[in-house]
């Protein structure tokens, strides 16, 4: 399927650049980042450490998608007739969840920058239809796992998560 998106996007030159500048304009990375990362993690790490907050924004995150669910044509709408209502709001929530702890580490790995995490948020949205997560089973699986591994190994390599609070 990646290969074959490729092909694709190759044989009809269509530059990367504007598809992944109107991913992050209008498929919600600049409004999510802006208010996620920009504005709400900021005010929770003053209460919580970085993972705890990654893992609440995460799931609000989750929710402000339920709606997607019944939205004939949305990303979330395709993992609703893929896997049932129930596993695709399980699976995505956890996949949200997974992504906001990614997203949390660039955001702070890099210093803040909303750039670095529109670009990665932007990038993620796009990935969508580059690997089959959407209606394979293993894949889906092999994703949420792989995100759980990666968050896992960020954290313990860098103590970001767990131990930090606000700079």
């Amino acid at each position: 399927m990646i290969i074959l998106n490729l092909i694709i996007l190759s044989k009809f030159k269509i530059k990367i650049v504007p598809i992944i500048i109107y991913f992050i304009i209008f498929q919600g990375p600049l409004g999510e980042e802006i208010g996620w990362r920009g504005y709400f993690l900021p005010k929770l790490v003053k209460k919580y450490n970085l993972l705890q907050a990654s893992l609440l924004i995460g799931l609000i995150w989750s929710c402000w998608h339920f709606q997607k669910f019944i939205l004939v044509g949305s990303t979330q709408y395709i993992l609703t007739t893929a896997y049932g209502i129930s596993m695709a709001i399980i699976g995505y929530t956890f996949y949200t969840i997974m992504l906001s702890i990614i997203i949390t580490i660039l955001f702070y790995g890099t210093e803040k920058s909303l750039f670095a995490v529109l670009l990665f948020h932007g990038m993620a949205n796009f990935s969508h239809g580059l690997v089959t997560i959407l209606t394979n089973y293993v894949a889906a699986i092999s994703i949420i796992f792989l995100m759980m591994v990666v968050s896992l190994i960020l954290n313990l390599n860098q103590d970001v998560l767990v131990l930090k609070t606000s700079k």
